[in-house]
């Protein structure tokens, strides 16, 4: 890849915080004539680097409004958008990026708007879709996958932040995610997902490190509002005075930090974390491992806990309760799995997980258990994933033109 050129799918906190992150870590190019900005990209395993020049050429928002090339013979030329002027604008009371059409989306529009500028073939056309869009896990993970999959039969490299497309099945047809997978291996491209599950956290990159190894067992905390609510329940264990809110209050408290899903369901009925585990077992185990569904995953609800009762827990044995996700692969190779209200003690890697921070331990059946940590995950982390993908993205397509 010579260039790297930017689609923004959604322009929100997440990608707002990616834009920051891309114009801080770039560089000038070696040609003084070039006013493009530069990314350090990996070559080999030496520590060597090259400059790669990059730029924004398109963002589609449902709410911000569209920036993308003209069409026609006003598309000649050299199509640049200033992402610190785009931030600006929609920092500003307005909160628009443009007053073009279609400033505000449905799904089907989004859709449509977006597969048109996908479909575009010049130099001014995205090579890497960068997508951030909201997406109910309930639902058919709709527009995201769609979207998806049309970057990549167009021939775009992937970079998302969606988690519902590595959980989702289509029927008989089987796992959405292996379907995008040989899709962008059908069209040499890239579809990564760092950004998907534990705000960036190198989960999966991980995995690809621990070649040949079998996943046996998934546990963690892997939902924050369920772990922020907990936590200020408990307040300060160890005074005799209770000082914990209660589950209302909580609640509140994480819903004012802005992690709370749209439908706070997902979160305190579990559901946001059986989507979770199913998208580690579904990545991890295989394109031709049986994973359960979601309807056969079991969920618990956290809304009848009361102060009262991790109080007393506390009292038995400093034991806390907190919601675990987790699958164990049972003799006859069948995923047994769950998302539950555990007491656990004070050996447990979970135990002193607090506020937004998140865990997962994984076993194989060649390596001991290995537990990834997030402690205090903000915007940046789930930012810089997605920067991480667009730096590897890079490097593979620089690796394969050189073996050509």
């Amino acid at each position: 890849m010579e260039e790297i050129r930017l689609g923004f799918l959604g322009f929100g906190s997440v990608n707002r915080a990616l834009a920051r992150m891309l114009v801080a870590r770039s560089q000038s190019g070696p040609d003084a004539g070039d006013p493009r900005l530069h990314l350090s990209i990996p070559v080999g395993h030496h520590g060597h680097t090259r400059l790669v020049p990059w730029r924004a050429v398109l963002i589609v928002t449902r709410r911000h409004g569209i920036l993308a090339p003209p069409f026609g013979d006003s598309a000649d030329g050299h199509w640049d958008i200033d992402l610190n002027a785009v931030l600006d604008r929609v920092a500003s009371a307005g909160n628009t990026i443009d007053n073009l059409p279609f400033s505000s989306m449905g799904e089907d529009e989004l859709s449509r708007v977006t597969n048109i500028h996908l479909g575009k073939r010049d130099d001014n056309s995205p090579n890497t879709l960068v997508e951030a869009i909201p997406s109910n896990p309930r639902g058919d993970g709709e527009p995201v996958i769609s979207i998806i999959r049309s970057a990549l039969n167009n021939k775009l490299n992937v970079v998302s932040a969606n988690k519902t497309p590595l959980a989702h099945r289509s029927g008989d047809e089987g796992e959405i995610y292996w379907e995008l997978q040989r899709l962008a291996a059908a069209n040499n491209v890239q579809y990564l997902h760092e950004s998907s599950l534990m705000d960036g956290v190198p989960i999966f990159s991980l995995w690809k490190t621990m070649p040949h190894a079998r996943l046996t067992r998934v546990r963690g905390c892997l939902n924050s509002t369920t772990t922020v609510i907990i936590s200020r329940m408990e307040g300060d264990l160890d005074d005799t005075s209770p000082d914990g809110e209660t589950f209302e209050q909580a609640l509140q408290y994480a819903k004012d930090m802005g992690i709370v899903e749209a439908d706070e369901s997902l979160d305190i009925d579990g559901y946001d974390a059986a989507v979770k585990l199913r998208a580690l077992l579904v990545v991890m185990s295989g394109v031709n491992e049986s994973v359960p569904s979601l309807e056969d995953i079991e969920m618990e609800s956290i809304r009848h806990i009361t102060v009262e009762e991790i109080r007393r827990a506390y009292s038995d044995g400093k034991r806390k309760y907190r919601v675990v996700a987790s699958a164990r692969l049972s003799e006859s190779d069948q995923w047994d799995a769950a998302v539950k209200l555990e007491l656990i003690s004070p050996s447990d890697p979970l135990y002193n997980l607090k506020g937004s921070d998140a865990s997962c331990q994984l076993s194989t059946d060649c390596l001991g258990p290995v537990t990834v940590v997030s402690t205090d995950p903000t915007i940046m982390d789930t930012a810089y994933g997605l920067y991480s993908d667009i730096i590897r993205v890079t490097a593979c397509c620089h690796e394969d033109s050189t073996t050509q």
